[in-house]
């Protein structure tokens, strides 16, 4: 039964999404998606970095602390993101140059910039 109830979210997570990406002829088996505890980050076929849900601490990365109901664009990253993950009210994401980049809740250094600062841009 579980794995009926998983297949039914994910049914309807995908029918939420569609419009953003189905939209678009870049929606590709290489994009990505990752979800932290409330917010969601996508890595689309084109390089592109989105976020949405919840952002009291920059987890979203576009600049602001306001909570996005459709996708954002990740601040300062361009095309150039080829991989992320998300944790709990922070992201970190990988651009092709092989640089390592993080943004939101940092209260235990979690974002490895050697400081416990927020953050609600990638750095």
């Amino acid at each position: 039964m579980r794995s009926n109830s998983f297949l039914l979210g994910s049914l309807f997570l995908l029918s939420l999404l569609g419009s953003f990406f189905l939209a678009e002829p870049i929606w590709a088996a290489e994009s990505q998606i990752a979800a932290g505890g409330y917010h969601t980050v996508a890595l689309k076929s084109d390089g592109t970095l989105w976020a949405w849900g919840r952002n009291d601490y920059g987890q979203l990365g576009d600049g602001t602390n306001i909570n996005r109901t459709a996708p954002v664009q990740v601040s300062g990253g361009g095309t150039t993101w080829v991989a992320i993950k998300a944790g709990v009210s922070h992201t970190v994401a990988l651009k092709s140059d092989g640089t390592l980049w993080a943004w939101g809740r940092n209260d235990y250094g979690q974002l490895g910039d050697g400081t416990n600062t927020n953050r609600t841009a990638p750095v």
